[in-house]
């Protein structure tokens, strides 16, 4: 449901920046554009997968058609595809570690998981 307006806000990003700023930046303005699903449940579940190391793969596996879906708003005449699907898994790792980070937390709302794994990558030193 969030891929398209994923896909779409990525696609809307300067050219001229990096894929993992696009990537974050185009994550962002989604996220601002879509509901913030009950964070009870979604906290629930994810907090099962983050205290069984067995289960974080599924929640790779589980997010692998948004990756996909970053790695194709990120495919441009100017990001090789490669580029763009390592910038891709790069922003998907960010994002699954603070839900499970976030999931061990009892009072901070799902944006703020969200806000801080993109912050953290808009915010890079090179």
């Amino acid at each position: 449901a969030y891929d398209p307006v994923i896909g779409e806000e990525i696609a809307h990003q300067p050219m001229h920046l990096d894929p993992v700023t696009r990537a974050a930046r185009g994550i962002h303005a989604a996220w601002r554009r879509v509901p913030e699903v009950a964070g009870d449940e979604v906290r629930r579940r994810v907090r099962i997968v983050a205290q069984t190391p067995t289960l974080h793969a599924s929640l790779t596996a589980g997010s692998a058609a948004t990756e996909a879906a970053i790695a194709d708003a990120l495919s441009t005449p100017g990001t090789p595809h490669r580029d763009a699907v390592i910038a891709a898994a790069a922003v998907m790792g960010a994002l699954n570690a603070a839900l499970r980070e976030w999931s061990l937390t009892d009072d901070l709302p799902l944006g703020s998981a969200i806000d801080a794994a993109l912050a953290v990558l808009q915010d890079r030193r090179g």
